[in-house]
């Protein structure tokens, strides 16, 4: 079937112009035609043409109000407009551009160059099409995968939570589960980022006004935020003015997402000082302009990172973190869509400033008043990473029942799980309906936890219906709407509390101790949770910590202390102690080990100077309680995980590198039942061991001394090892490392002290995927050398004359890549080549020889100038080949290399070859090396009508043609090879 016609409409009030351009373009065009203003304007929009050319001057309304009609239409706007007419001044052009055209045709007309600027402009308008629907495609693609994953996830996040209430679990899977919640939480936010971004460009993020109450939205934001702070010495100070309104009229959703972007970016880029929340209120001219003020300390940014702050996918680093994602981008754009303003102020090493200026509508004159902003203002935090969080005791409640009221299954499902750890007899309803009916029917609960946002019949309501219905056992709200000096709210509608959601653990058991077991006293408590260490962990634990202490003890009496090469000792030793005392539960000297290793980065020397003595007390006491043990500990431990005898070659290999004696030991006592373990200490020590193995993956530590793991990342995917999957294991817990990790090219990243389950299963599905990855890779690479090798095989059947041309080629052109990339030569150029694609594809540099006669492809004697003539034709047509092959294919990298080497192989560099004429560089580098290759050949091998070369005289004619017939660059190369080229060829 032919390609649907592109459409031009002719507008002109004289028939001859309209014949003559119908002349010119009906052949390659559908034609429509209109003689006046208002006439074009009804085609266009019936027939959508692909151009329009207007004329200028006409009778009824002009070319400029026209275009300005069809601009001010949806259907027509983006219909490109080619103004005609006699008119010759340069400044009628410019009008017709300024108010719309895309370009502008003088009568009378060259047919050529109306032929040329239709073409033009139809070209443009399919790439913006093009352009168009591959965002489309994109954004759509974007939003499925979002609600597909985030159904699933949310489901995980919430099953985490309850199973991180179990105390009885091991403390290792218990942080395995943490850092599971923790990772869904952020990858939620970064899917609803997605999502919400692939709205926007899909123009589907609507903004919805509703009432809401500022300081619900104040007290949400502060919940949220706060927790990013983690172990940074931060102060978060939370400035409102007392008189702002309590009720507005606005997206309460949207407001939330620009205010949480906004802080959770303040926390990420300030490791050390402040962060200000202010709130405030100003007329405006519609209302209320709501004032939103983000400020923080830390490392502040240019002018031109300014600039660039608000773009999609822009990446650039600030202070140790790289990239700003899609957070902001989404800012701007929701800022946009809430006829917003957003202003930032910045200055490196100061800090930032984001202001935003929110339109909102009022609703009537409550102010948040003095006790409430108090209230709202006390949940600043300093420097939470030292806060204790107060342990959990849950009393056994074997005797309680409570009744679990929420419209979301997956609410209940966790509220469920909550309350499980205590005894409770637990029972739910799905509505406000059901709550009434099972009342109705008798049951009495010590506790209805009731959702306070349901459909048709909320909270609130049915808490009133049962009170009239004479139901007096307590009832407490759930809420995500809870904010301080809000409970009243609740109690006057007939609760007895509220908890806010997400549920508070600490909150939920202060309730059911209260309306529940004050009543009735059941059960024990049981003490029993003092964490469990492993016993073959203290070992190299120990030998771990007499090596830090000893390199603290030499750099706390060193006067070089302040060099970098010191600092960098330091911080690493304190860093390796960090994870060792995690790993073994000593929590508070790992925070204390942490704090030491931030001295050092940061170069505090009064902090390291002061500090640093008592942490070594702390340290040397506690090796005392665990026993100093023999140094030839680690020598016999690596003498069993490093065994080469007795294992099963079956079993997937696997490099573990760690500077750290207990890391070693505990991954590889974790992983040594189900892989082959091989344990080094540095990344020099993995080099020398890759020579002779080849590991199915590396678990690679980030802090090193010598070499740290980017390091050796940029090493290893530089050489021959590049392709085996490798996993960070680091105690570096911070995204911009974690993001550094996986652009060098790492398949996972996984904090220390890790879970065991999460690292074996994290291994499992790499190793998995890997291995599918490698199966199909190997499938294709077969399947594509099938295809390469039988074209050229049939090409070289029909083509008798020059047998074994194809394999010579073939190893002459590896032969001359290897040697080019070795000296440098076009280095940029063939950077992202895949070698062994390029040099297959190759082969296929003469497939249009298949079109060539027989009388002519075999010919035993010298071509006449036609025949040579038709012979010159197999380039063209190699290219014709190659193309269809792609477009039945798909945009293939070999097929695409394969379409160079036989289009441009006879180029010369000249510009005197075929089949383009190109000259010089603008030869294509495929087409340049081969015509080398394939002239060398040519010359040394016999042929019906010529003798065979010798290699010093095909050489000689090599060289003479240098800088006429080939690339001098490439020439000198060949030259320089020009042994082992000679060589190979005898071998054939």
């Amino acid at each position: 079937m032919d390609k649907k016609k592109n459409s031009v409409l002719i507008v002109d009030d004289e028939n001859l112009n309209i014949m003559a351009l119908t002349h010119i373009l009906s052949a390659e065009y559908t034609i429509y035609a209109a003689k006046d203003g208002q006439a074009a304007i009804n085609a266009a929009e019936k027939h959508l043409p692909d151009v329009i050319l207007l004329d200028i001057v006409m009778p009824d309304m002009s070319g400029y109000e026209v275009v300005n009609l069809l601009k001010k239409n949806n259907r027509t706007q983006s219909i490109p407009v080619i103004f005609i007419s006699k008119l010759g001044d340069i400044g009628d052009e410019e009008k017709g551009l300024a108010v719309g055209a895309t370009d502008y045709i003088t009568k009378p007309f060259s047919a050529t160059l109306v032929k040329l600027r239709v073409l033009n402009q139809i070209k443009l308008i399919e790439r913006l099409r093009s352009t168009e629907k591959a965002s489309k495609a994109k954004s759509t693609f974007l939003a499925n995968m979002s609600h597909e994953i985030r159904t699933p996830m949310n489901a995980i996040w919430g099953i985490t939570e309850i199973l991180m209430q179990n105390e009885k679990l091991p403390k290792e899977t218990k942080e395995g589960l943490g850092k599971i919640h923790n990772s869904c939480d952020l990858l939620l936010g970064i899917i609803n980022d997605i999502l919400d971004f692939s709205k926007v460009e899909a123009g589907k993020l609507d903004v919805m006004p509703a009432q809401y109450n500022v300081a619900s939205l104040i007290n949400d934001s502060i919940h949220l935020n706060k927790i990013k702070i983690g172990d940074k010495p931060i102060e978060f100070e939370v400035q409102i003015d007392e008189n702002t309104p309590a009720k507005l009229i606005g997206d309460e959703y949207r407001i939330k997402q620009v205010l949480n972007n906004l802080l959770s970016n303040a926390f990420k880029y300030t490791d050390a000082g402040k962060v200000t929340l202010s709130v405030a209120s100003k007329p405006s001219k519609e209302g209320i302009m709501l004032v939103l003020g983000v400020q923080d300390t830390g490392y502040g940014m240019t002018q031109e990172q300014v600039s660039k702050l608000f773009d999609e996918y822009s990446r650039f680093s600030v202070g140790s973190i790289e990239g700003t994602g899609l957070g902001l981008a989404i800012t701007k754009r929701l800022v946009k869509l809430m006829e917003a303003a957003i202003h930032v102020e910045s200055e490196p090493g100061k800090g930032s400033q984001f202001t935003v200026l929110l339109p909102q509508g009022m609703v009537d004159g409550d102010i948040l008043g003095k006790e409430l902003v108090e209230n709202l203002r006390q949940f600043r935090s300093y420097y939470v990473g030292n806060e204790k969080k107060p342990k959990i005791i849950r009393e056994p409640m074997s005797c309680g029942s409570v009744l679990i009221v929420d419209d979301v299954e997956m609410n209940l499902f966790v509220a469920e799980g909550l309350m499980k750890p205590y005894g409770l007899q637990i029972d739910t309803a799905m509505s406000g309906f059901e709550t009434i009916d099972k009342v109705k029917s008798g049951k009495v609960y010590d506790v209805i936890f009731m959702d306070h946002m349901m459909p048709e019949l909320d909270g609130i309501e049915t808490t009133r219906q049962l009170r009239d219905l004479g139901y007096t056992a307590p009832i407490v709200a759930l809420t995500a709407n809870a904010v301080v000096g809000q409970a009243d709210v609740f109690l006057q509608s007939g609760f007895d509390d509220f908890i806010s959601k997400p549920i508070d653990v600490q909150r939920l058991n202060a309730v059911l101790n209260k309306l529940v077991r004050s009543k009735r006293p059941v059960g024990a408590i049981s003490n029993n949770n003092k964490p469990q260490v492993n016993p073959q962990f203290m070992k190299p634990f120990a030998r771990d910590i007499r090596k830090a202490v000893s390199i603290l003890e030499e750099l706390c009496q060193s006067r070089e202390l302040g060099t970098d090469k010191e600092l960098r000792r330091y911080t690493i030793a304190v860093h390796g102690m960090k994870s060792a005392l995690a790993n073994i539960g000593e929590k508070k000297l790992s925070a204390w080990a942490y704090k030491l290793e931030t001295g050092g980065r940061e170069r505090d020397l009064d902090l390291i100077t002061i500090s640093t003595p008592d942490f070594l007390n702390e340290m040397r006491i506690l090796l005392e309680k665990i026993r100093p043990e023999s140094e030839d500990d680690m020598e016999e431990y690596n003498s069993v995980y490093n065994r080469q005898e007795e294992e099963d070659p079956n079993k997937k290999m696997i490099f573990i590198v760690d500077d750290n004696d207990a890391n070693l030991t505990i991954v590889a006592s974790v992983l040594e039942e189900e892989y082959r373990v091989r344990i080094m200490p540095s990344a020099e020590r993995m080099f020398s061991l890759l020579e002779k193995n080849q590991p199915d993956m590396i678990l690679l530590d980030v802090e090193m001394p010598d070499m740290n793991g980017f390091e050796a990342m940029k090493k290893l995917k530089s050489g021959p090892h590049a392709q085996i999957p490798v996993i960070f294991i680091t105690g570096l817990t911070d995204v911009a490392n974690e993001i550094r990790g996986i652009e060098l090219g790492a398949v996972d990243f996984i904090t220390k002290p890790f879970s065991a389950l999460v690292l074996i299963n994290r291994i499992r599905n790499h190793l998995h995927i890997d291995n599918l990855i490698r199966k199909r890779t190997k499938e294709l690479e077969r399947l594509k050398n099938g295809i390469v090798y039988t074209l050229a095989d049939l090409v070289e059947n029909r083509d008798k004359n020059t047998g074994g041309h194809i394999d010579r080629t073939t190893v002459y052109m590896e032969i001359l890549i290897n040697a080019m990339l070795e000296r440098g030569v076009y280095i940029e150029e063939m950077r992202d080549w895949d070698l062994e694609s390029i040099i297959s594809s190759a082969r296929l540099h003469d497939v249009g020889k298949i079109v060539i006669p027989d009388s002519i492809l075999n010919k035993p004697g010298p071509l006449t100038q036609d025949e040579f003539e038709t012979m010159k034709m197999h380039a063209a047509a190699g290219e014709r080949i190659v193309d269809k092959a792609i477009q039945r294919t798909g945009n293939a990298d070999f097929l695409q290399n394969a379409k160079l080497f036989a289009t441009y192989h006879h180029e010369r560099w000249d510009g005197t070859g075929y089949s383009s004429g190109f000259k010089g560089t603008d030869i294509p580098l495929h087409g340049r090396i081969m015509a080398i290759i394939d002239v060398y050949d040519a010359l040394v091998s016999e042929r019906p009508y010529k003798k065979a070369l010798s290699h010093e005289k095909a050489m000689s004619i090599i060289l003479e043609n240098s800088g006429k017939h080939f690339d001098p660059l490439i020439v000198d190369v060949f030259d320089q090879v020009n042994e082992q080229i000679m060589a190979a060829g005898a071998k054939m």
